[in-house]
């Protein structure tokens, strides 16, 4: 394929994108300055919120497609709804429609004959319509309680004859109502957590306190603010741990925080006489920490942005309740576990580029670990970390660089770091690792910096 033609398509598809954005874009500047075009808005959300029934959508074609799809919306949002099909409707379907149910029927042309059959048995009936068509004039629009009106629209598609700009904007207008429904119903996160019990969106919503696996008083000892550093690691206990301790005043107040990597600093820095300093001197004091009503998806978004694998979770006194875990959000699959992949972009100068994507943390630390000696085992002596979509780098993600540089070392293989965030450099600079590894912009910049100096 030449570059001609790719330039040609690629314009091609723009074309078909802006062509939809700016048909939804002239309903919107309609209903915003045009008062009879909201107000069909307002009477379709009146209707709707009056009944005590479901929203039954039907639609003919493309427009049933849409049809599906929006029923589904109204359903997710607390709104009853199903999808009868116009033509099935006449055989035995209109046993799925009560007198109290609200009709959303979808045609643009408004003129399509098994929807207006559908239409008119339903207005005999007594059950409340609502259309969607291109105007008022349509006859759709005729026999209906309240229409909305999508205008003149031209098709994306070069002949004009393929749905696609009509489908988008009547798609953008059916959601519009469907939200507005349950902005008008005073529809909450709560509710649509109930909806939604499974899935991704669904597990977000769930309260935080119900994601602890270490929770105080069961498998988590608080250590009080005058302990030294020595007592409070003994408080840790065998067996499974959480990997950081909480610190309390003597209110049971959270006064700080100190995690595995925090102890392994100090150790390294002042070897055994760490174990003799207060803790008040070695933990992070007045952590970040989580309200015990906030919802997962809180937690992912605190620990995404804080860079962390531990976060505090404390009640309305301050006083902590448990320490949420990098490895929780993992197991309920709401924070993504490490996806490293490998590839050699140079064969001549023996260089190695690892791209880690997604979270390098206590996990996930030993995959990277493993990945990069394979490798410099088979002759790799120079290996890029690019790290431009790592999403968590956290303590023991950084031991996990540190590894690395040491095993590098041992064959003779040097390293370089590229593409950390600003935050992930911070991290770097407070544990001293700057003075380790040379960090770079890219992978470019990184490979270059082998190069020997002429």
């Amino acid at each position: 394929m030449t570059e001609k033609m790719v330039t040609d398509e690629a314009a091609f598809i723009s074309d078909v994108l802006r062509s939809e954005a700016e048909a939804i874009t002239r309903l919107a500047v309609r209903i915003s300055h045009n008062s009879a075009d909201s107000l069909d808005f307002v009477k379709a959300i009146d209707l709707i919120t009056a009944s005590d029934g479901h929203v039954v959508v039907s639609g003919m074609g493309k427009s049933g497609l849409i049809g599906s799809k929006l029923s589904a919306t109204f359903a997710s949002l607390g709104q009853p709804s199903h999808f009868v099909h116009p033509a099935e409707a006449v055989h035995g379907d209109l046993g799925r429609i009560r007198s109290n149910d609200v009709a959303l029927l979808l045609s643009y042309s408004g003129e399509t004959d098994e929807l207006l059959n559908f239409a008119a048995i339903l207005k005999a009936d007594g059950v409340t319509r609502i259309a969607i068509s291109k105007s008022n004039q349509t006859s759709l629009a005729k026999i209906s309680s309240v229409h909305i009106s999508l205008g003149d629209i031209e098709e994306a598609c070069p002949l004009n004859l393929a749905p696609t700009a009509t489908t988008a904007t009547m798609l953008a207008a059916g959601d519009a109502l469907a939200l507005a429904v349950a902005r008008r119903n005073n529809f909450k996160a709560d509710d649509f957590h109930k909806i939604h019990p499974g899935g991704m969106l669904g597990i977000g919503l769930r309260p935080v306190s119900e994601a602890l696996r270490f929770q105080v008083g069961k498998n988590l000892t608080c250590v009080p603010l005058e302990a030294t550093m020595k007592s409070a690691l003994k408080t840790c206990g065998e067996g499974r741990r959480a990997g950081a301790l909480m610190v309390v005043d003597t209110h049971g107040r959270l006064a700080g925080i100190l995690t595995d990597g925090d102890v392994r600093r100090l150790i390294n820095q002042h070897g055994a006489a760490a174990l003799e300093k207060p803790i008040a001197d070695c933990m992070t004091k007045h952590p970040r920490c989580l309200p015990a009503q906030s919802l997962v998806r809180d937690a992912v978004r605190m620990i995404r942005e804080l860079r962390v694998d531990e976060l505090p979770v404390v009640d309305t006194d301050g006083k902590p309740i448990g320490l949420i875990d990098i490895q929780d959000l993992i197991a309920l699959k709401v924070v993504r576990d490490q996806f490293m992949q490998t590839y050699i972009t140079e064969r001549d100068g023996l260089i190695l580029v690892v791209a880690a994507d997604g979270g390098l943390n206590r996990g996930t630390a030993q995959q990277l670990i493993e990945e990069v000696t394979k490798h410099v085992e088979s002759g790799a002596t120079q290996v890029v970390v690019d790290c431009a979509k790592l999403d968590i780098l956290s303590s023991m993600g950084l031991g996990a660089l540190l590894q690395i540089h040491n095993k590098l070392k041992k064959h003779g293989a040097q390293v370089r770091l590229c593409g950390l965030r600003s935050m992930m450099v911070q991290a770097i600079l407070l544990s001293r690792l700057d003075k380790i590894f040379e960090v770079y912009p890219d992978v470019n910049a990184a490979k270059l910096s082998f190069r020997p100096v002429s």
